[in-house]
């Protein structure tokens, strides 16, 4: 995208954000013979609480090492050129430790070597929990007509009757996971939350220029260890610019199904009516990375976010993405995830991770979208198809999809809608209150439709 180009061109040599640990996300994806995707080159080990305090992260003749001498023999056996921290803030809270979060760490070597015996090498240390790929996670995606449907889903929803009883609140933080968004789209940018400290001229917009010109003064204002995250943050590339790559719509539309701004006589509304949203970016060109997404999660949380809307995943289980949900589950947010589009019985993650909602999709009729996935571990169902959202200004301002991709990011903004309607709601109780509000669905493939 232009914008995005010429701004990192001007911001080159004049802010440092991330520094030289970021991973290169933007690598090949290698699928294994199993059909599981990951980054190349790339781990992502726990430590055991045992080496907590003790990582001293170094460099010598291009290895990167820990500073235990056992993992860094295997480092430079396998050639590890970076060693990037999952957790970044300066302090853990008690329930990130109590998981793990701070021990979490991606290691990358060559990108042609394969990463199973390395994952092996690692695994077998001591010092080490566990040891994974870097996994690759598909957005839960159908394109469809950009003129099929509208906004037919509120009507489905009852959505007119909520927004009479309550509307959005600012202080209601939604956060969805994605390839990013258009920071500018008339759509979004009023909803767009604004950490506070880093808005350094103080206007409560993203200025993406150097100081005292914009907001970008490569200074970490509320040191949580992201300079100049005005918005929120691009854990692709390691700095405060989320915008998607070129024609990347996925996450500019599943960010305006649940926060698109309401009642501005402009394109669409969103589900929540006006509260705000973070923009993060944790992938491109079809998927994520788990090192983003897990990032992301780790970024949100201690930012007193309310709620995170995941559409994408895989067969493949990750520990360490199930305990960063864990995380924020046990810290107050709900969370939402899609159930994918398979039309078939079977599970995906981070959708089944526990404390994750799972979303499956329903058609206009309220029965099953033929391409949604089903089982006794679906959660909710919501609106899939047709769904007319955002999508960038580059590639026509709005469109509607179809996917579980959709369904998720609709059910995130009535839970936020909820925590609009009563601030002091807890999130079991909002999913309780969720799932009594929902109808029973004439359609024997979902059994808790």
């Amino acid at each position: 995208m232009k914008v995005r180009l010429l701004t990192a061109i001007v911001l080159l040599g004049a802010v440092v954000f991330a520094g030289s640990n970021w991973p290169d996300l933007l690598r090949p994806v290698v699928k294994t013979t199993d059909g599981e995707e990951h980054i190349a080159g790339q781990l992502i080990i726990e430590l055991v609480p045992e080496m907590r305090g003790r990582v001293q992260v170094s460099e010598q003749d291009g290895i990167a090492l820990f500073g235990i001498p056992g993992l860094d023999e295997l480092n430079r056996k396998w050639g590890v050129s970076l060693i990037a921290p999952l957790w970044r803030r300066p302090t853990v809270d008690p329930i990130a430790q109590k998981y793990g979060c701070d021990l979490q760490y991606l290691i990358q070597f060559d990108v042609n070597q394969d990463v199973m015996p390395v994952a092996a090498d690692y695994q077998n240390r001591a010092e080490v929990a566990y040891a994974v790929p870097n996994g690759y996670m598909r957005f839960d995606e159908v394109p469809n007509d950009p003129e099929y449907g509208r906004q037919w889903h509120y009507v489905n929803l009852g959505a007119a009757v909520a927004w009479g009883v309550a509307k959005g609140r600012t202080r209601v933080v939604n956060c969805v996971l994605d390839d990013g968004l258009d920071l500018f789209h008339p759509d979004i940018e009023a909803n767009l939350w604004i950490n506070t400290p880093e808005d350094v001229n103080g206007n409560g917009r993203f200025d993406t220029l150097p100081y005292p010109d914009g907001d970008l003064d490569g200074i970490d204002q509320d040191m949580n260890g992201y300079a100049d995250d005005v918005v929120g943050w691009d854990f692709v590339t390691g700095d405060p610019i989320p915008m998607p790559y070129q024609t990347d719509e996925h996450g500019t539309h599943c960010w305006g199904i649940t926060n698109a701004v309401t009642n501005n006589g402009v394109g669409v509304a969103g589900t929540t009516w006006n509260s705000r949203s973070m923009a993060l970016r944790c992938g491109q060109g079809g998927g994520i990375s788990i090192y983003a997404a897990i990032g992301a999660i780790y970024y949100l949380v201690p930012m007193n976010a309310w709620s995170i809307s995941m559409s994408f995943g895989s067969a493949t289980p990750y520990q360490p993405m199930a305990d960063a949900c864990r995380y924020a589950w046990e810290s107050g947010l709900v969370l939402f995830g899609s159930a994918g589009n398979d039309g078939a019985e079977v599970m995906r993650y981070p959708a089944c991770y526990e404390g994750v909602e799972n979303v499956a999709a329903s058609g206009r009729n309220d029965t099953k979208a033929s391409w949604s996935n089903y089982g006794t571990w679906v959660d909710v169902t919501a609106p899939g198809e047709g769904i007319y959202s955002t999508v960038p200004r580059l590639v026509g301002s709005y469109a509607s999809l179809d996917g579980t991709s959709m369904s998720c990011p609709l059910a995130a903004g009535v839970a936020c809608w909820i925590k609009c309607y009563d601030t002091t709601i807890s999130n079991a109780t909002c999913i309780q209150m969720l799932h009594d509000a929902c109808d029973s669905m004439p359609d024997p493939l979902y059994a808790q439709g």
